[in-house]
């Protein structure tokens, strides 16, 4: 027989090659023996029976693992970037509007407020704002907080510090508060009264006014009536809305009656003065027109004080006569004398007569 791997003959019975060592299979019975010569062989091949399959051992499939430790990071990440990137977190989200509750606000000059009370900023915290303002003469701001410095209007911008488009704008007014008297001071004499007028704009109506008197033996206050009591000085003050207001009463003393003038005596003093003049004595006469000074003016001071003064009215003579300024007697065209209430039409000539004899006087 013959190893059906290398062709070597071999003993009969034997199960592996002694040439090759590969196990020996045997040639059906009843395939004819091929006859050999001495110059020739060749060698007969039995057809070689399939191997025994060998078991292969199965291998463990890792790859859906993998791509499952994938996917679970590739998630994480995305929520990640939403949550904790910006600009992802905007894309998905958007942005969060700012609003204020109201589009405008008034203050008074020298208050302050703090505007994040009234605004919307959703999630934001300070930091995440920007404020300004367009006239900064009338109010400024500084995170969040608004202070009045003077009248007038101004706009107030919020705005997102990563988002110049997402902003809110409020208008401030700001207004003085105004607490006066119209007058500062008032001049009374003892036993009059007047009347307090108090002035005032934007003063809270429901303020309690807290009312003073300096000095209440000079004069009374009852209401805004002040009663003027004794010669002096007092000071009303009021106070309230944070604002104060003052006037300032002053109170003379009654003046003593004068005593009544002796006309005649004063007339006849004046006539000496004017033919017999002193040293003190001084006559100023005013030609007007061909007539003379008779068609003039003439005048007459005493110590520098104008005492007699002779004036035309057309061609009407007037005479008037004056003591310590004030006109005491005159003689009129028809040579009437008047004294006391009489002289009363003729005050008006009396008061040009002293102001036209000031180019004369001494």
């Amino acid at each position: 027989m013959f190893c059906t791997k290398c062709g070597a003959q071999l003993p009969e019975g034997v199960k592996f090659c002694t040439s090759c060592g590969a196990p020996v299979k045997t040639i059906a019975a009843a395939q004819a023996p091929v006859e050999q010569t001495s110059d020739t062989f060749v060698p007969v091949y039995a057809p070689e029976a399939p191997a025994a399959p060998v078991e292969a051992k199965k291998k463990k499939k890792v790859w859906p693992i993998v791509l499952t430790v994938a996917l679970i990071a590739l998630i994480a990440a995305a929520v990640c970037a939403v949550l904790f990137v910006p600009a992802v977190h905007d894309m998905v989200f958007g942005v969060e509007e700012l609003s204020f509750a109201e589009g405008k606000l008034e203050l008074p000059v020298g208050d302050k407020l703090d505007l994040t009370d009234e605004l919307d900023a959703g999630k934001r915290d300070a930091s995440d704002l920007k404020w300004s303002s367009d006239d900064e003469n009338v109010a400024t701001v500084k995170n969040g907080v608004v202070t009045a410095v003077g009248v007038g209007e101004c706009r107030i911008t919020v705005e997102d510090k990563e988002h110049d488009d997402v902003s809110d704008e409020l208008r401030v007014t700001v207004y003085e508060k105004v607490l006066r008297f119209e007058e500062d001071e008032i001049t009374l004499k003892v036993g009059e009264t007047a009347e307090l007028k108090l002035v005032t704009e934007h003063i809270n109506s429901e303020t309690t006014m807290d009312v003073s008197n300096s000095d209440t033996n000079v004069a009374s206050l009852d209401g805004w009536t002040v009663t003027a009591l004794s010669a002096g000085q007092t000071i009303i003050t009021v106070k309230g809305d944070g604002k104060e207001a003052s006037v300032t009463v002053t109170v003379e003393a009654e003046a003593p009656s004068p005593e009544p003038v002796d006309v005649a005596a004063a007339v006849a003093q004046i006539r000496s003065w004017y033919y017999t003049p002193g040293s003190g004595d001084v006559r100023r006469e005013v030609a007007a027109g061909a007539g003379g000074w008779n068609y003039g003016r003439e005048y007459l001071f005493h110590d520098g004080q104008l005492v007699f003064a002779f004036v035309h009215d057309g061609n009407d003579q007037n005479r008037l006569y004056f003591q310590d300024g004030k006109l005491i007697f005159v003689i009129a065209p028809d040579r009437t004398e008047l004294s006391g209430d009489a002289v009363a039409p003729y005050q008006g000539m009396a008061d040009q007569a002293k102001t036209d004899s000031l180019n004369y006087a001494p």
